[in-house]
């Protein structure tokens, strides 16, 4: 046929890394059906553009193709990637796309152009378990660990225990360098996404009798997202706390930091307060590496007067990270909010002249007040991988 048939499925597109259960990069409505020539079957004839479906879509449509390159079935970022959500499948990889027309004397259907998509389906993934992107699989020893009764009286009955398999999360707290293996249960191509916040600064030091101590800046925080394989190895460093804090960075391609986001995030840590009672200033958003950055929260100062409060501590977090309050004479700043950490309090006078410590990751101390007291202990960054 080179007639636009009427549409009867929607489909998604996906540009890799992106995959399901992300939100498709393009969704659209077209005729899917089987295409099988003479040639095409492996081992005979010209092999390197195989295809074996056709997709045909309205011409404004954006799906773009790899010609002249050849697709290679591997999750190279900038390919197309079709899933069908009615369908159970793993997909059809983007072979060529060819712009039809039929003639206009051709049985009433010629002059409107439209695409065809040439497609390939994604080969079934041998590894044992119950699902992997968008596909059913049975296994031994898999997800479907007890298979009980097979069928019953109302058709198929399946019964143990049985689990979505490749998706999971980890979270590292401990300053220092590490690594994750990711399990053998994901699928090639899978969408990693990195999350990290640097590590929140302790407050500053009061001068007594006279100078508060500001409070410390909390980190930043930087979100990546990176494709990666079973058995990738993703190595990380969780800055700690102390007179500023540390970097926090991790790394699915090489054993340092990032060099952009298609490798990792890097968080910047939190400044340390000054000795003249200034707070110390949030991690950097613009030294960042990530799809998506923020700075920490900056440190409220501590004024320079006898019996005043300390600054608070920054807040730290992705979406809020809030700045920690001034001190003012006879009361200490409040620590900033942030959706990860809350800086700690500043201290209120005599009565209470330690600063508070930063709780949650990236989070800032609490300045003390005037006359001395305990710096306000800021908190190391963390590390989240979920997939």
């Amino acid at each position: 046929m080179h007639h636009l048939r009427t549409p009867t499925l929607t489909c998604d597109f996906y540009i890799l890394p992106n995959v399901p259960p992300a939100a498709p990069d393009i969704t659209s409505n077209g005729f899917l059906r089987t295409w099988w020539e003479a040639g095409m079957q492996v081992g005979k004839g010209k092999t390197k553009f195989m295809f074996d479906s056709a997709l045909d879509v309205l011409l404004a449509d954006e799906e773009q193709d790899p010609w002249p390159n050849q697709p290679t079935g591997l999750p190279v970022a900038g390919q197309y990637r079709i899933y069908i959500p009615t369908k159970m499948d793993q997909g059809f990889d983007v072979i060529f796309i060819e712009r039809f027309r039929l003639p206009p004397w051709y049985g009433g259907h010629g002059g409107q152009d439209f695409k065809r998509v040439f497609l390939r389906r994604r080969a079934w993934n041998p590894k044992q378990g119950l699902f992997g992107e968008g596909g059913l699989k049975l296994g031994r020893t898999g997800n479907l660990t007890t298979l009980i009764g097979l069928t019953g009286k109302g058709g198929l009955t399946l019964a143990g225990t049985a689990a979505h398999a490749g998706h999971g999360s980890q979270s590292f707290t401990s300053p220092g360098t590490g690594s994750f293996t990711m399990p053998a249960n994901i699928n090639n191509g899978t969408a990693l996404t990195i999350t990290v916040y640097g590590a929140g600064s302790d407050a500053g030091q009061a001068t007594p009798p006279n100078q508060a101590a500001g409070g410390g800046g909390a980190g930043a925080a930087a979100q990546s997202t990176v494709v990666v394989n079973p058995g990738t190895v993703v190595f990380y460093s969780i800055g700690n706390r102390g007179n500023g804090g540390g970097d926090t960075w991790a790394n699915a391609v090489a054993n340092n930091a990032p060099a952009s986001s298609a490798q990792g995030a890097l968080a910047k840590g939190g400044g340390a307060g000054l000795a003249n009672g200034t707070g110390g200033g949030g991690g950097n958003s613009a030294q960042c590496i990530g799809t998506v950055v923020a700075a920490g929260g900056n440190g409220g100062n501590g004024p320079s007067a006898p019996n005043n409060g300390g600054g608070g501590g920054g807040g730290s977090g992705l979406v809020t990270h809030g700045n920690g309050g001034n001190g003012t004479p006879g009361g200490g700043g409040a620590g900033g909010i942030g959706d990860t950490g809350t800086g700690g309090a500043g201290a209120t006078g005599a009565g209470q002249p330690n600063g508070m410590p930063g709780t949650g990751p990236g989070a800032a101390g609490g300045g003390c007040w005037s006359g001395g007291g305990t710096t306000g202990l800021g908190v190391a960054g963390e590390v989240k991988l979920s997939w």
